[in-house]
């Protein structure tokens, strides 16, 4: 795993809620709105400090594979839109949401990382993890 990886993983959740933001229907499609969009500017200043942080640590970072993958992954999972169904939604988030984890783990603990990337990778993970738990109890 590399900063790259996260980057990736990063802006793909970020185009993920916002997908959901303006595809989502059902009873509260106004109230989960607003959560997918909220989420989705989370999502964007997560991706930005990330890449200035690595940027600043001197980490080579790949913009144009960062993008290309990106692409790819939203190829292969965006097909959860179809229905705009919140409960598929929320799934599909929850799932993407629990594997930055391990990404976020392995950054944190890999002793060549500059240490604010780090600490960086470390408040990340809090913050996916209690995002993860909270999609999780939206679920019905």
């Amino acid at each position: 795993m590399n900063i790259n990886d996260l980057l990736i993983q990063l802006k793909f959740l970020r185009e993920l809620y916002h997908a959901a933001h303006l595809h989502v229907r059902g009873a509260d499609a106004a109230q989960d709105h607003q959560l997918f969009g909220r989420l989705y500017s989370e999502l964007g200043a997560e991706y930005d400090e990330t890449y200035e942080l690595a940027l600043g640590a001197g980490t080579d970072l790949d913009p144009i594979q960062i993008s290309k993958a990106t692409s790819e992954l939203l190829t292969r999972h965006g097909n959860f839109l179809s229905s705009g169904e919140a409960s598929n939604l929320f799934r599909t988030l929850k799932k993407h949401e629990v594997e930055l984890v391990p990404i976020l783990r392995a950054l944190a603990e890999d002793a060549r990382m500059h240490a604010g990337l780090v600490t960086h990778a470390q408040d990340l993970n809090k913050t996916h993890l209690r995002r993860f738990y909270f999609l999780r109890a939206r679920l019905p």
